[in-house]
This record gives C-alpha cells, structure tokens and sequence, in this order.
C-alpha cells in the first residue's frame, strides 16, 4: 500500500483503473488493524516485524488523506500537455503556506459527488474538448453544488479556448 500511495501521489491519480486506491487502501488497512492499534501483517513478512508494518500504515493513512487543492479533469483529447504543472503548483502552495496540499486527476467515470475532494476543477488542452452532453452535465453539477473551474489553454489552444466557450 506504501508503494501505491506514492505512486498516486506522484502522478496525481485518485484513482488505478475505477479503484480509489486511497478509499480501498484504508478501509483495507482498518480493517486489519489490531487492538492495540498496531498493524502487524504487511511489512512484517519482510522482516521489518510490527513496528515496521505499523510505521508504513502510518504513513499511507497520513500522506494520502492531506487536503486536495485541485482536480484536474482527464478526458479524451489532450488534456495532458504538462504533467507536472499541478504537481509544482501544489509544492509551491505547501510551501507558500507551510501546509500540505494535494493535487489529483479524476474523470467522468466517477459520480460527481467525488470530485468534491477538491474545490477546483482545472481543465487544460490544445485541442478543442469534446464533452458528450453527459459529461457537460456532470461539470454544470459540479459548479451547481459549489465547484469552480478553471480552464487553460497550451500550446497557443485557439481550439481549446473556442470549445471551452462554447
């Protein structure tokens, strides 16, 4: 689970695959935790013996729960240019403002209500974004129940910036 928070973390995906890999992370760790509060099944079986097992438990339900800042939308097209561009602008908040904040990608595969995590959606391309009426459904609900969104044309996105108009 360690190796998967990181993994997440860095790439900013909420999700492997249609898994939330920090909701099934914890409920799985919770539910193996033992009642004294310690975990003593995972590392151990490396050797590392409870304390190691309960130091990575620690670690995955601290890092993974801080606050997100951003959603950035995954959609087809060229949603993608700059990987890292949240990645930095989250570390230039945390350590702007001496607190630790997230960044993560989410798509429409998912009901709206878990796009919450974040306040701001930030949707980016070159291209113009081509949203079946479902997915401009999900976005107007989003902004409905108190979502904002930016969007940001790359590469010059003349395309972009006329599809996001309209």
């Amino acid at each position: 689970l360690y190796g998967m928070e990181r993994v997440a973390l860095a790439t900013g995906y909420k999700y492997f695959g249609t898994h939330d890999w920090y909701k099934e992370g914890r409920n799985a760790l919770l539910a193996r935790k033992e009642a004294d509060g310690s975990w003593t099944r995972g590392a151990g079986s490396m050797g590392g013996g409870p304390s190691t097992s309960t130091a990575y438990a620690m670690l995955f339900l601290l890092r993974g729960s801080r606050p997100v800042l951003f959603n950035r939308l995954e959609y087809n097209g060229y949603w993608n240019n700059r990987p890292r561009a949240l990645a930095n602008l989250t570390r230039w908040f945390s350590n702007e403002f001496e607190h630790d904040v997230h960044w993560q990608i989410v798509n429409f595969n998912v009901p709206v209500e878990e796009w919450h995590d974040a306040p701001l959606m930030v949707i980016t391309g070159a291209q113009e974004p081509k949203f079946t009426d479902e997915q401009l459904d999900k976005l107007r609900t989003f902004v409905y129940q108190g979502g904002t969104i930016f969007s940001l044309a790359e590469c010059g996105g003349t395309k972009f910036k006329k599809g996001i108009r309209e």
